[in-house]
């Protein structure tokens, strides 16, 4: 029997490693380069802002962007 185990990032909970994941691949991608814990604390917070638990990631990653550089300096 093969056993795998995963690092869990403190700060981090696993059932939220995917979104975190695409979050950081998504911002780094429209010019925004970012940790995973501040890709985790960027949406926990944004959730948080529109009362939300964490929020389901939209579809369109562009959304993504939007929603997490709103109000940003350009």
């Amino acid at each position: 029997m093969v056993r795998v185990l995963r690092y869990i990032e403190p700060g981090i909970p696993d059932e939220y490693a995917s979104d975190v994941e695409r979050i950081q691949v998504v911002m780094y991608k429209a010019g925004f380069p970012m940790s995973r814990q501040e890709a985790y604390d960027r949406w926990e917070s944004y959730s948080s802002d529109c009362w939300a638990g964490w929020l389901f990631l939209p579809d369109d990653d562009e959304d993504i962007v939007d929603d997490l550089t709103e109000g940003e300096d350009d």
